[in-house]
C-alpha cells in the first residue's frame, strides 16, 4: 500500500482500559540487545533495530520492549481487543497526524521486513523515554462486541 493510513488501532488489554491510555510492557528507550534467534545481517548492540525483532518475537522467549502495538487494519485490532471473539472489548483509535506533537516515533513491521504476521500490518510506537502514550494522540475509544470479530473475518472460499 502506497498510502500511508491516517489512523492505527490498538485493542486495549485490561490495564490500559483502566488507565485509558496506551501502555508498554516495559519503561525505558526503544532499544533492546540482539537475541537469538536472529536472522542475518543484524546489529550488536542496543540498538532500535534488535528492539523491533525483540517486540516481534515476545512470544518467543524474547523480553517485552517499550513498544507499543498498533495495526493498520481494524480488523486485527478488533481481534485483538476480543480475544479473537471471545469477549467485548475497546478499540482505541489512534490518530497519526498527531504522533510528532507528541515525540512519538513509528516503526511498520512490514517496511522493517522484521513482521511475523503481516495481516496484522503491525506498527510499533514509541518514544525515547518509554512511558504511557499521552492520551491526546487517541481520537476515538470504540466499544467492540465479541460477535464484531467474526463478522469481519474474511470467507474461506
Amino acid at each position: 500500500m502506497n498510502m500511508i493510513a491516517k489512523y492505527v488501532y490498538r485493542g486495549l488489554n485490561d490495564d490500559e482500559k483502566r488507565a485509558g491510555t496506551l501502555l508498554p510492557k516495559k519503561i525505558g528507550p526503544f532499544a533492546e540487545e540482539a537475541m537469538t534467534p536472529i536472522k542475518t545481517p543484524f546489529t550488536t548492540g542496543v540498538n532500535r533495530d534488535n528492539a523491533i525483532r525483540s517486540h516481534q518475537k515476545r512470544k518467543y522467549g524474547h523480553y517485552p520492549t517499550s513498544g507499543v502495538s498498533t495495526t493498520t487494519s481494524l480488523i486485527a485490532a478488533i481481534g485483538y481487543a476480543t480475544e479473537k471473539g471471545t469477549k467485548d472489548g475497546i478499540v482505541a483509535v489512534i490518530n497519526r497526524d498527531l504522533l510528532a506533537k507528541f515525540n512519538i516515533l513509528e516503526e511498520d513491521t512490514l517496511r522493517a521486513n522484521e513482521c511475523l504476521i503481516p495481516e496484522d500490518e503491525e506498527v510499533i510506537l514509541f518514544d525515547d523515554v518509554g512511558t504511557a502514550m499521552p492520551k491526546e494522540i487517541i481520537v476515538e475509544f470504540r466499544s467492540v462486541k465479541r460477535l464484531d470479530w467474526f463478522e469481519n473475518l474474511p470467507s474461506r472460499d
